[in-house]
């Protein structure tokens, strides 16, 4: 067959395209005769000589080889490890240009996935200091020529980066990571080799309490690590890093278990938690808990939702999602009563112990699915549902359990514009409610991951 009557691209063909716009992934996005190629870590208005990669159906994905025009969006990355570890997507735009790229990205998102075209998008408020704001970190084990390091995966890739420093993490995390990795080497310990099934170390999870300095860390080993080693090991870091709290092993046996955390969860030294403040309140942080990455944004989602609400002291409102409480301590603040949903029977355990900590004691907290625990609550209008599912959305079930409930308003935290825009659409569709506004929080900075506050009456 002709190659006209193919795909106009070969894969390790050089060609060269002009960038016209950034897709959601940030990558840049070009034409050559008519076909979509998608570059990372191109901006609009450049034009690119790049290799193809990678050829599909629809698209081809290619690496820059040289740059013939530059934006003037383009700064230089900080990280010299850019480009190669898959953590940061948009280290080589300004600021300021990163925060229009996620506005745009919503806007799309409501449009083509909601078919809302009429938005009121308040401008995304960002972060004064935009390097080691994350509060957690999972470094996965390699090993170099025999020896050890801890670093991040390659993009689209299970490869190991090591890196020198990170600066998305916590500075307490690089410096936890730095002085395991040397008392991992003294001691002889080996990261875990898929391939051969030798070695033990898989991860190193730090979790940072960066209003209280805790640091809590988490060995992810193989069922063959024994703990007298990893305590000994316990006893080091801490004498090195001070900070450290808390020490956990958590032993993976399944090798197809995608997460990072592994079927077993041992306590090894120190606290079983560590606390983080987030405004006035101070939440316990277990291992296996979900909390906001980015301690200091945070907050300003936190408030957000709070403004939202509306609560003058007489209301009733509903967190769905909760987690371990960490809204419903803010929507606590105001209202009469608020009635906290959750799956995660450890996270309602943790709900419970930050309720307490905080003196609260008009929270109710529920560990099951919100399609079966919202029919059973003691409530019916109350004044706000609030609504804090995880990248996948929620389940139209779930969605036409809380409508049913008819609150006078609906607020929705997010971390994923696709998923929004198709509940919002749902919501839109199938009920009396408008969307408002919505807000943007940028939680994570250098990123192409976009967290969204939306409102509707």
């Amino acid at each position: 067959m002709k190659r006209e009557l193919e795909k106009p691209v070969e894969l390790g063909e050089i060609i060269k395209l002009k960038i016209h716009d950034l897709n959601h992934a940030g990558e840049g996005v070009g034409r050559f005769e008519g076909f979509t190629v998608f570059v990372p870590y191109a901006l609009p208005g450049e034009s690119i000589y790049a290799v193809v990669e990678e050829v599909k159906s629809s698209y081809a994905r290619g690496r820059v080889v040289s740059y013939t025009d530059l934006s003037d969006e383009r700064i230089d990355p900080y990280c010299t490890s850019y480009g190669k570890c898959g953590g940061c997507h948009l280290q080589h735009v300004n600021y300021e240009a990163q925060l229009k790229f996620k506005e745009l990205i919503v806007k799309r998102a409501l449009r083509r996935i909601g078919g809302i075209e009429e938005i009121n998008i308040r401008p995304p408020i960002g972060m004064e200091n935009i390097k080691g704001y994350r509060n957690k970190a999972e470094y996965p084990f390699t090993e170099y020529n025999g020896k050890l390091f801890a670093g991040f995966f390659k993009t689209r890739s299970k490869e190991v980066v090591p890196i020198d420093d990170c600066g998305l993490q916590h500075p307490l995390s690089e410096k936890v990571r730095k002085s395991f990795v040397r008392i991992a080497r003294k001691m002889r310990l080996k990261a875990f080799c898929a391939e051969t099934g030798m070695g033990h170390l898989r991860h190193l999870v730090v979790r940072v309490g960066v209003f209280t300095g805790e640091v809590m860390v988490i060995v992810v080993t193989t069922l063959g690590c024994k703990k007298s080693t990893l305590k000994r090991a316990a006893e080091l870091l801490v004498e090195d890093v001070p900070e450290v709290k808390s020490v956990f092993q958590s032993i993976k046996i399944n090798n197809k278990n995608p997460n990072v955390m592994g079927e077993k969860l041992f306590h090894i030294y120190g606290e079983k938690y560590i606390t983080e403040k987030i405004g006035s309140f101070k939440y316990l942080i277990s291992p296996e808990t979900f909390f906001q990455v980015n301690s200091i944004q945070a907050e300003v989602l936190f408030d957000k939702v709070h403004q939202y609400s509306e609560l003058a002291g007489k209301e009733t409102a509903v967190d769905a999602y909760c987690g371990v409480g960490a809204i419903s301590l803010f929507l606590a603040q105001k209202a009469k009563k608020v009635y906290g949903i959750e799956i995660s029977k450890k996270s309602i355990e943790n709900a419970w112990k930050n309720a307490e900590l905080n003196g609260l004691k008009n929270i109710e907290f529920y560990a099951g699915d919100v399609v079966e625990i919202v029919p059973q609550l003691p409530i019916m209008e109350p004044h706000v549902v609030v609504l804090d599912p995880p990248r996948s959305g929620c389940e139209k079930k779930a969605l036409q359990t809380l409508l049913a409930l008819k609150p006078q308003r609906i607020i929705y935290v997010s971390c994923n514009p696709a998923t929004l825009a198709r509940d919002l659409s749902f919501i839109v569709n199938n009920s009396s409610y408008q969307l408002k506004e919505i807000q943007i929080v940028d939680m994570f900075p250098q990123t192409y991951h976009v967290e969204c506050v939306a409102l509707l009456k």
